[in-house]
């Protein structure tokens, strides 16, 4: 298992293609990715945090594309998947095509966290090669609540208000078990329900040792303290 980890390049999608619309009227002119502002934005820490495990890393970008790229090349990354108006999966659509193979590392742009990726990762192989979901504790709010068994198979996943298990925003795919998903991914819970039925969806072991979830204005400045 460490020397698949060690040896293999992996990749990492950072999902940053939304419009932000609870962010308004912030994000009428600048994407939320790059609040609350371009040296210090949601996206330039997410690109920090993965380029500390030596991942490639791509990003979705949609809402205000031309920003978003000149950004992109501010952060030397040149990796990017456009989706227009789809939605957030979209893009996987893409890699099924070109049968792309292995873990791939999803994360979304405004959950920060730390995490060590390096350890989710050699989960992921000594656990038959499943894609995981890391979870975390919620506060009240509208979140993905995770409902699992006593192996960590996730059993279903509901956007609902509440307290209890959620998902962090931080994800690995195993892009072969996508394959035979018969119609197009459009949103992630097409993609998790796809991999429920066939029982390749479990939840880490491993859970962020601090996390945040920045969906409002009132959120930005919690990542001044973050890090």
């Amino acid at each position: 298992n460490f020397f698949k980890l060690f040896m293999t390049k992996h990749r990492a999608v950072i999902l940053a293609a939304g419009y932000g619309k609870r962010m308004l009227p912030l994000t009428k002119k600048t994407p939320k990715p790059l609040l609350p502002k371009i040296e210090n934005s949601l996206l330039f820490n997410q690109i920090n945090f993965l380029k500390k495990f030596s991942l490639d890393v791509t990003v979705t970008v949609g809402y205000k594309k031309q920003k978003m790229i000149d950004a992109l090349e501010t952060y030397e990354i040149n990796d990017y998947i456009y989706t227009k108006d789809k939605g957030n999966a979209y893009w996987l659509n893409s890699l099924k095509n070109n049968k792309i193979d292995g873990p791939t590392i999803v994360i979304t742009s405004d959950n920060l966290m730390e995490i060590n990726l390096n350890s989710l990762l050699d989960e992921y192989y000594k656990k038959s090669e499943k894609s995981l979901i890391v979870s975390t504790e919620s506060f009240e709010g509208n979140h993905d609540k995770l409902d699992i068994n006593n192996k960590n198979e996730v059993l279903s996943m509901n956007y609902q208000k509440g307290s209890g298990l959620i998902a962090s925003g931080l994800q690995v795919l195993n892009i072969n078990d996508l394959y035979d998903y018969p119609n197009v991914f459009n949103d992630f819970h097409d993609v998790w329900t796809y991999l429920i039925s066939n029982k390749r969806l479990n939840v880490s072991e491993l859970q962020p040792e601090k996390w945040i979830n920045v969906d409002t204005v009132e959120d930005l400045e919690k990542i001044k303290t973050f890090y």
